[in-house]
């Protein structure tokens, strides 16, 4: 899991459990983000089939269009498409015509392409479930591949922790965890790696740390 960027939502008010989708999209939507995600798609999972998710139907074609502008394949899927252009849609990514799939919700689960190599996150989410539903997506087991690759540019590790974080479920319907209960994640300074602890298993890197000076009056 590598976490490049932390947005700024601040300023992003919570309707029913999550961020207002408007609020999050205009956070989200800044060229520097996007630019992020495309530039540490092209570092750590160069032309491996990839799926993004976005705020918004808007959210996911700008994304898309972003990808391509930077040379990669890329197209966008959503619940207002036709049945044929949607199917379509599935099958050039499922074989890596297209390697790279932005949508909102309608991935989110019930996805059925273990092939998937890399989640880009570029929703936020109050929502624990929406998190590791996410991320599962590229965690399903296929021949050839070895490991799944998550680039989180939307600060869902640092509100719900890593994917393989020990939780307990309950049939309570309550998801907002305590802040104190939330899992530290330790963001590497040189690649982005998250780890719980350092030196940086993948790149060995130690993070500085600011020393603070008393003064004595």
């Amino acid at each position: 899991v590598y976490a490049p960027v932390r947005p700024d939502l601040s300023a992003v008010n919570t309707r029913r459990g999550d961020y207002v989708t408007a609020e999050s999209e205009a956070a989200m939507s800044k060229p520097f983000i996007t630019g992020c995600a495309v530039e540490h798609y092209k570092k750590l999972a160069h032309c491996k089939r990839a799926i993004v998710f976005c705020v918004s139907i808007r959210h996911a074609e700008r994304v898309a269009q972003e990808f391509v502008a930077a040379g990669f394949k890329a197209a966008h899927i959503d619940g207002t498409m036709g049945d044929y252009m949607r199917v379509a849609t599935l099958k050039a990514f499922e074989g890596c015509t297209v390697p790279i799939l932005t949508t909102v919700d309608l991935c989110t689960e019930g996805l059925d392409v273990p092939g998937i190599e890399a989640a880009i996150l570029l929703r936020p989410t109050m929502s624990v479930i929406v998190h590791v539903q996410q991320m599962g997506r590229a965690m399903r087991a296929a021949p050839g591949k070895d490991r799944a690759i998550i680039i989180d540019a939307c600060g869902n590790v640092h509100r719900w922790g890593l994917p393989d974080e020990s939780r307990e479920w309950s049939l309570d319907g309550v998801e907002q965890a305590p802040k104190d209960s939330v899992p530290r994640v330790i963001v590497c300074q040189k690649c982005f790696a998250c780890t719980s602890s350092m030196p940086c298993p993948r790149c060995g890197y130690e993070n500085e740390t600011r020393q603070r000076s008393i003064k004595q009056v």
